[in-house]
């Protein structure tokens, strides 16, 4: 009888024995797992425009026609951008696209390649050197090589507080900015909303500028 007791009384322990290991793992599981899902590091993916969007710039450094400083292309690109992206300043080398009425500063031709996408364009003004021409007069024009006429950029839009003029584009080709009062009027259209007070002998002819004489009135009053 004693030795009957004795067995069950030792059952009894190993079960409790089993029993309490069996708590330990899986409390020790537990925690583990918790520590391991707190350290685990998130990583937000960036998008693929934030990625790979990067901007080409082109000074211009033109003493007469000084409206325009530089130009900017800002683009989703793969790789070294400038190595597919082109900028030239046109003024007194295509005599057509320099003799724009109106023209505010140079005429640049673009060009970029295919593997470009949300393409867009920045005149960067000079304010000080605008000659009186309101920025709310300037519009952004593009020759339409098949109507050989200048295209308004749809939807471009004048920033005064970073002087730029913008606008997403779809296509290379000659862009510039002109001053509308002067580009409407000559085909004959209205322009009352675009009209200034231009005060001529308040600011240098082109004629003046490109000869870098200075005043004519006051060379003439020295005359």
């Amino acid at each position: 009888m004693k030795r009957i007791l004795s067995f069950i009384a030792a059952l009894v322990m190993t079960a409790a024995v089993c029993c309490s290991c069996g708590d330990t793992d899986a409390g020790t599981d537990s925690p583990e797992t918790s520590e391991t899902a707190e350290n685990e590091e998130v990583i937000i993916p960036q998008t693929e425009s934030d990625v790979r969007r990067q901007t080409y710039t082109k000074a211009i450094d033109r003493g007469e026609k000084p409206e325009v400083a530089a130009v900017h292309l800002s683009c989703v690109c793969d790789g070294d951008i400038s190595e597919k992206v082109s900028i030239s300043d046109l003024y007194n080398v295509n005599v057509l696209h320099s003799g724009v009425v109106g023209l505010v500063g140079v005429p640049i031709k673009l060009t970029y390649d295919d593997s470009l996408s949300e393409t867009k364009l920045y005149f960067i003004y000079d304010a000080d050197e605008l000659r009186g021409i309101p920025p709310k007069n300037f519009i952004m024009l593009h020759y339409n090589e098949e109507s050989q006429f200048y295209d308004t950029v749809e939807n471009f839009v004048l920033n005064e507080d970073e002087h730029t003029v913008s606008a997403d584009i779809s296509e290379g080709g000659v862009y510039l900015l002109a001053d509308a009062y002067q580009w409407y009027e000559c085909w004959g259209l209205d322009v009352s909303e675009y009209a200034y007070d231009k005060h001529p002998e308040d600011h240098p002819t082109d004629w003046e500028r490109e000869c870098d004489t200075g005043s004519i009135m006051e060379l003439a009053n020295k005359a």
